[in-house]
C-alpha cells in the first residue's frame, strides 16, 4: 500500500488553537509552528535538555537512576515526599544549591521559572545604508546636532544598548566611532539591515532606528524600553499619520528573525507589513511630531526654518 500522504488539521476554538500534524514531519518544519513562543516546558525524561527539573518521586526513582546519563543543566527539584537521593547527589555535586519545590505548591515553581527567563540583552541598529536618492546627498552625513546624523543617533542607542552597530551597503566607507554591519542582504533596504543584524546576533534583541529622524530624542527610546513586551514581535509607535505601526524606531525581540524570515520567503519585505501582521506592543503618544522623517531637501529646509 502506498504511505499516506502527509495531513494537518487546524482547529481555533477563539480562546484555543490546536494544529495535528500527520505523516513525516522534519524537525526544522516545527520550527516556524512555534517560532513566537518564549518558554516551553517538555517531558524530558528520555533526552538531555539545556535546562532540567527533576522530579523526585518514587514510581520514578528507577527510571530516573537508570537514566543518569541524560541529565543535563539541572537547574531545581520537585519533591513528592522524596529526599534527594544518593545517586542524584553524586551525579549533580552541586544538588544542595539548587532549589527544592513541594510538588503541591505550584505556584512557587512556576515563579522561579518565570525570573529564569530573562529578557534577551539589547542592542542598537542605525540603519545608514540607503542611498539617499531624494535627498540628493548622504542623509547620514547632515549636521543637525553638530556631528553626523548617523553618529548622534548611534550615541543615543549607545547608553541604552549594550552595543550599537551602523547599518550600512557592501563597501561603504564612513569614519565612525561605532562598528559597521554591511548589509548581506541585497536590495531589501532596512528588511535587509535588520535580518543582516540577527545574523550577526540572532539572539539579541536589536532597537533600531533610522538616521533621517532628527527630532527623535532618547526618551522616546527609553519609552520604547519601559513599554517593552519580551513576548511579543516587536514593541513600537503608532503612527497617527500612517495609521500604522512605524517600523524604523522599533525595539524587535529575537522572535522575530523566524518572523522575517517567513515573510521573505512568501516574497514580503516591508517592516511595516511584518508589524501589522504579527503580535506587537503599539505605543500611541500624544505629540508624535519625533517621527518624521527628512527625506528631500524640501523637507530639510522646512525642518531646518521651524528649529
Amino acid at each position: 500500500m502506498p504511505p499516506k500522504s502527509p495531513t494537518s488539521i487546524a482547529i481555533d476554538k477563539i480562546a484555543f488553537r490546536q494544529v495535528n500534524l500527520h505523516g513525516d514531519q522534519h524537525t526544522h518544519l516545527y520550527r516556524p509552528l512555534l517560532s513566537e513562543t518564549d518558554f516551553m516546558l517538555i517531558n524530558g525524561n528520555h533526552f538531555v535538555a539545556r535546562q532540567q527539573v527533576v522530579l523526585l518521586s518514587s514510581a520514578k526513582k528507577e527510571s530516573l537512576r537508570r537514566k543518569l546519563d541524560r541529565l543535563g543543566e539541572v537547574i531545581a527539584f520537585v519533591q513528592d515526599d522524596e529526599e534527594v537521593y544518593d545517586f542524584l547527589r553524586e551525579a549533580i555535586p552541586h544538588w544542595a544549591d539548587l532549589p527544592l519545590f513541594p510538588l503541591h505548591d505550584p505556584a512557587a515553581l512556576a515563579d522561579f521559572l518565570q525570573q529564569a527567563v530573562r529578557p534577551a540583552p539589547i542592542k542598537g541598529l542605525v540603519l545608514a545604508g540607503g542611498k539617499s536618492q531624494r535627498m540628493g546627498r548622504d542623509k547620514g552625513a547632515i549636521s543637525y546636532h553638530g556631528k553626523a546624523q548617523r553618529e548622534h543617533m548611534a550615541d543615543l542607542l549607545s547608553e541604552l544598548t549594550e552595543e550599537t552597530y551602523l547599518s550600512v551597503a557592501p563597501g561603504t566607507q564612513v569614519e565612525s566611532q561605532y562598528p559597521l554591519l554591511e548589509d548581506r542582504f541585497l536590495g531589501l533596504g532596512p528588511f535587509g539591515g535588520l535580518l543582516t543584524a540577527f545574523q550577526r546576533d540572532p539572539n539579541a534583541a536589536w532597537l533600531v532606528v533610522a538616521c533621517d529622524q532628527p527630532l527623535l530624542q532618547q526618551r522616546h527610546l527609553r519609552l520604547l524600553l519601559e513599554q517593552r513586551e519580551t513576548y511579543r514581535v516587536a514593541t513600537c509607535f503608532h503612527n497617527p499619520d500612517t495609521r500604522f505601526p512605524e517600523p524604523l524606531m522599533t525595539l524587535w525581540e529575537p522572535k522575530a528573525y523566524s518572523v522575517l524570515s517567513q515573510f521573505l520567503t512568501r516574497g514580503y519585505s516591508c517592516l511595516r507589513k511584518v508589524l501589522i501582521n504579527a503580535s506587537v506592543r503599539e505605543i500611541e503618544v500624544e505629540d508624535h511630531s519625533f517621527m518624521l522623517n527628512v527625506n528631500t531637501p524640501e523637507e530639510y529646509r522646512s525642518l531646518t526654518v521651524r528649529r
